[in-house]
């Protein structure tokens, strides 16, 4: 993950977690959005950055990204969250897999929720699924 960290260096802000979603690290971008330096992010989870009022959604989201099919594509899901200044975040995972389809970690990626991308455009607030579409 380490190459990919440098690759998406100032383009998308991302970061990788272990299964359990503990932050291993991130690119400077991801540091910038969140507002927490890449030292603080490791001593994170992802639940640290999502609302606590959806926390128990959260867990199910990650059990259900846990208990994917190995042999089919990762879907994504979605999530809300908040920044270290308290500015609304979407958080967008993808469990990654090793050759055998075994977990090797979660993809993460973060945008301010104001973003203007078509898979935001969804009203994530009504988001029973937490899934977002595949484009």
């Amino acid at each position: 993950y380490m190459k990919l960290i440098e690759i998406t260096r100032s383009q998308i802000a991302w970061s990788v977690t272990n299964e359990l979603g503990a932050f291993l690290d991130c690119n400077e971008t991801f540091s910038k959005v969140t507002g927490f330096s890449r030292e603080e992010i490791r001593q994170k989870t992802i639940f640290d950055l999502t609302l606590v009022r959806d926390m128990q959604k959260n867990i199910d989201v990650l059990k259900e990204m846990i208990a994917q099919n190995p042999a089919e594509m990762p879907s994504q899901f979605l999530l809300r969250g908040m920044s270290s200044e308290k500015e609304a975040l979407l958080i967008i995972l993808q469990l990654m897999r090793d050759e055998s389809g075994g977990t090797t970690g979660i993809s993460c990626c973060v945008l301010p929720q104001d973003s203007n991308f078509p898979i935001l455009q969804q009203d994530t607030t009504k988001n029973e699924e937490h899934q977002c579409e595949e484009h």
